[in-house]
Parts: structure tokens; C-alpha cells; sequence
């Protein structure tokens, strides 16, 4: 699954959040408040063009030109239908286990995951492990390929985060030791350099 981990504190995830928010390809699906006569429920979700500030935790994107959302309508078999206009917002027929992302019917290769976890929780004091992942082209060979110009995005991504990014680092030991595989933000960088932890795996 194609996968792109980073360091990063607070001041570099808004390195992170500027480069979503200027992007016309991306937008986020968030939570939309839905009032029930007196009891408050999170069923409604809506595409936004950007978030103030990302705080620590799981973010859903979707990639506008992948096209139409399926949603699911049932827990068994393939009933699902797309969502008509995600600008204008849905109400989630079934959730999933995590309540703090849409639940879709598959795993749509127009949607992308990012993790936010500058606090990490290996250690004390330590630096999350933070990424963005995305299923690419796992369904291709069932009929559910990931459209080209999300494969071209999903590159131009790779390409971002490698160019705010000062090196990428191994998970563990030395910053120049063997297996170099998480890009460092310069912030998170220069505090790793100082000694400050870092967490090996992304939870």
C-alpha cells in the first residue's frame, strides 16, 4: 500500500496543512453538526476546502477529480450508492468502527488517510509518527483502478513532502544510520538532531 511516513512537530504540520489547503485537488471530509430535536448527532459528514489548524489525530481527503463517493447501505454485500454532492454533505447510512472518519464502501482509491501524531507515545517527550496512506491500485485487477490523475497527484505529494522535508531518517538509532525510510520535517529534524525521541511506529 502506497505509504509516505514523516517526522514533524507543531510548527512543521503547518508546512503540512498549507500545502492541503492550497491544493485545488484536495479537499477534506469532516464532521457536520446535525441536530436531532434535543440530542446532537455526528451523522452528517461534508467536503471542505480546507481546516484551520490539524490537530493530532486521523484525517480523511479526497481527491476531486477521482469523481463520485460510494457509500455503503448495508453491512452485507455490495449495496452502496454514490454520494451525490459531497460539497453539499450526506448522512452516513451505517458507521464504521472509527467515528472519527466516514466509513465508505470498499476502500475508493479516490480516498487518502493522513495520520497527524506530532505527540508521540513510545516514549516521554517523544515525536509521533505521522503519514499519509493510500490503498493506490490494490483493486486494479477486480475493475477498481485508481484514476491516473490520482496516481499523477498521489507522486506530486511524494515529490512535496520531500522538498519541505530536510532528509529522510531510519525509525530507530543514529539520524545517518542504515535504512533512511521517514522524512523529517526541519523542525522535527533539528529537535531529533538535539535528541529529542522519536516513535518508531505509526498508531
Amino acid at each position: 500500500m502506497p505509504w509516505i511516513g514523516f517526522y514533524a512537530n507543531d510548527d512543521d504540520i503547518i508546512l503540512i496543512n498549507n500545502i492541503l489547503d492550497d491544493d485545488p485537488e484536495i479537499a477534506f471530509l469532516v464532521k457536520k453538526l446535525k441536530r436531532d430535536f434535543l440530542k446532537t448527532k455526528w451523522t452528517q459528514w461534508i467536503a471542505v476546502n480546507s481546516i484551520e489548524v490539524l490537530n493530532q489525530g486521523q484525517y480523511t481527503l479526497w481527491h476531486i477529480p477521482s469523481g463520485p463517493i460510494p457509500l455503503p447501505l448495508s453491512t452485507l454485500g455490495d449495496d452502496y450508492e454514490f454520494i451525490d454532492d459531497p460539497w453539499q454533505g450526506w448522512v452516513e447510512k451505517i458507521s464504521g468502527l472509527n467515528s472519527n472518519i466516514p466509513w465508505f464502501f470498499g476502500d475508493p482509491p479516490g480516498i487518502i488517510y493522513l495520520r497527524i501524531q506530532h505527540k508521540g507515545r513510545e516514549s516521554d517527550n517523544s515525536i509521533g509518527l505521522s503519514d499519509f496512506n493510500w490503498i493506490g491500485n490494490r483493486y486494479s485487477t477486480i475493475g477498481w483502478p485508481a484514476a491516473k490523475e490520482t496516481q499523477a497527484w498521489w507522486r506530486k505529494l511524494q515529490k512535496r513532502i520531500k522538498d519541505i522535508s530536510v532528509k529522510k531518517i531510519p525509525r530507530i538509532g543514529p539520524i545517518n544510520g542504515e535504512k533512511p525510510e521517514i522524512w523529517a520535517l526541519p523542525s522535527a529534524y533539528k529537535q531529533i538532531e538535539e535528541g529529542r525521541p522519536r516513535d518508531a511506529n505509526a498508531i
